[in-house]
């Protein structure tokens, strides 16, 4: 298991608020747990890695975009506003650290959560995160229930839109 720089017990106490605590069979995700039209943008050249990680989340309830192409990731999170963007590390012509750089650099979308996901040693990954300023990491090893655990953890809840206010509505009173 390979994850950012959580402890143990917050990463349980996480799961356990996200997807219930396990039943004997194992438990299953909570209904309520992935957000209406919570979109997860996955880049990865290695399109085994990207169909599998696609599916998990897809099963988790989330809406996937996939892109095997690292060129272009910036102007796809434009078009798309993911709420979370997993993006491989290593890819030909432009690696995943590169990709956050620029990510950041962008001001519509330089908010965007960009968590690293690759097989690389867990200590490179935390020293990428840090240079690139990417919001964390996991490593391709780990299992995929525990991929959309740890993608769940970042994932935003929508923003709050206030009610305006009308004649027939007093703070306090029912309509």
């Amino acid at each position: 298991m390979c994850f950012c720089t959580r402890s143990v017990e917050e990463y349980q106490e996480f799961l356990d608020f996200q997807f219930g605590t396990p039943d004997a069979s194992g438990g299953t995700l909570r209904e309520d747990c992935v957000p209406d039209n919570c979109k997860i943008l996955i880049v990865d050249d290695n399109k085994v890695a990207l169909r599998a990680a696609g599916s998990a989340l897809e099963a988790a309830g989330y809406d996937v975009v996939t892109r095997s192409e690292p060129i272009g990731t910036t102007a796809t999170i434009i078009r798309e506003r993911p709420s979370v963007v997993l993006l491989d590390v290593n890819m030909p012509a432009l690696e995943g650290d590169d990709i956050v750089r620029a990510i950041r650099r962008c001001p519509s979308v330089r908010d965007t959560v960009v968590l690293l996901y690759s097989s690389e040693p867990a200590d490179r990954l935390e020293r990428l995160v840090d240079e690139c300023k990417a919001d964390g990491y996991i490593c391709k090893s780990s299992e995929t229930s525990e991929l959309c655990g740890f993608v769940a953890r970042w994932v935003r809840p929508p923003a709050f839109e206030p009610v305006p206010l009308t004649d027939n509505v007093i703070a306090g009173s029912e309509p």
